[in-house]
């Protein structure tokens, strides 16, 4: 792959010299080749590294003609060609591709896969599930599964520091190394059979949609903001809260709002920018958008060229807090583009993390040390 680290170092300093180009996002129906496109047109590179379960970096092709995860397309490609729309079954995608894993202190919860469970009301009752505990959903990004440390960090802290449901959401079959095209076509599929999950806690009476918290890394924080939409089209009702830990950047730089995640999802939307510009998102997308040292380089993660390390501080530091107890302060800022540089005045009204708070909508930036945010709310 050194053809792929060349390209980064390229890009890198491409970077440095200039401001990231900017892309309205298209109101009309687009296409995948229209966003694979528009990242070539960026100058962005056609490889990009992940970490997967272990923490280990994965290349993983953002620029390409890519199988499905079983195979060829069924019908055409949709890397090529007019056809704008691929179904589920041309992606080679299917229900039993997604699992759900209960997690609650009435079961064996420090387990890594917990109780798998289906769609049927006693199965969450086997598993422990207490209907008037707050739920939460975790949902990982490419290249991990039910085994990531987004899913198992997260769902610790909140076993260990209080009374939850927790659902993680394994989809790591359609979301397999290197084919990231793939994986971000079947982002879509995977948001309605978790929008389809809260549905049923809602009418199972397992859950009330005032007490769902929505929470995705990368390609799963647009997963939680399709699932959010979805729960509002079938029930007129939105999650009370969707959290997006750095969501994906690669192809989605002119996806409308009504597909991927936006400040309209939740009654609260909140979301952490820690690799802002390459593997996350570098604009605001929630009701209060954080930037924890400028959204990009973290501290702790060295010559971080490929952004891994970064990426993933969005869900170790949103771990963190709720393993505290506390949110992290964060100083207003004017606009996005002094929250990315750090040029904030404040006031510091705003804390980042699961004891979200904010007084007015927009972005706010913190500076964090090597391991947490310095300053608690």
């Amino acid at each position: 792959m050194l053809r792929a680290f060349v390209a980064f170092v390229v890009f890198v300093a491409a970077a440095t010299a200039a401001p990231s180009p900017r892309h309205e996002p298209k109101t009309k129906t687009h296409r995948i080749q229209d966003e694979i496109q528009a990242w070539k047109e960026g100058g962005y590179p056609d490889f990009l590294q992940f970490a997967d379960d272990s923490g280990k970096p994965v290349w993983g092709v953002v620029v390409g003609e890519q199988p499905s995860v079983r195979g060829m397309f069924k019908d055409g490609n949709p890397f090529n060609g007019d056809d704008a729309d691929y179904s589920d079954e041309q992606l080679g995608a299917s229900e039993d591709d997604v699992k759900f894993h209960v997690f609650t202190k009435g079961n064996n919860y420090s387990s890594v896969e917990g109780t798998q469970v289906t769609l049927d009301h006693e199965d969450f009752l086997a598993a422990g599930w207490e209907p008037a505990l707050p739920t939460k959903i975790v949902i990982h990004g490419f290249t991990n599964s039910i085994s990531s440390p987004i899913i198992q960090l997260i769902k610790d802290a909140y076993m260990t520091h209080g009374d939850y449901n927790v659902v993680g959401v394994d989809w790591g079959v359609l979301c397999p190394n290197p084919l990231y095209v793939t994986a971000r076509l079947n982002v879509p599929f995977v948001g309605k059979l978790v929008g389809k999950l809260m549905s049923f806690l809602i009418e199972q009476e397992l859950a009330t949609a005032d007490k769902l918290h929505v929470i995705g890394h990368s390609l799963g924080a647009h997963v939680a903001g399709i699932s959010a939409k979805s729960l509002n089209e079938t029930e007129g009702q939105r999650p009370a809260r969707v959290t997006g830990l750095d969501p994906a950047w690669p192809l989605f730089i002119i996806t409308p709002d009504t597909d991927r995640l936006s400040k309209d999802d939740g009654v609260l939307v909140d979301v952490i920018h820690s690799c802002a510009g390459l593997l996350g998102f570098p604009t605001d997308l929630g009701t209060s958008d954080f930037y924890p040292n400028g959204g990009r380089e973290q501290p702790g993660c060295g010559l971080d060229l490929t952004g891994v390390c970064a990426h993933g501080r969005s869900y170790e530091y949103f771990a963190e807090s709720i393993t505290k107890g506390k949110g992290y302060q964060a100083d207003f800022c004017d606009s996005n583009s002094d929250a990315r540089d750090g040029t904030c005045k404040g006031p510091s009204e705003g804390c980042m993390g699961d004891e979200v708070q904010f007084k007015e909508q927009g972005s706010y930036y913190l500076k964090t040390d090597d391991v947490a945010p310095t300053k608690v709310c």
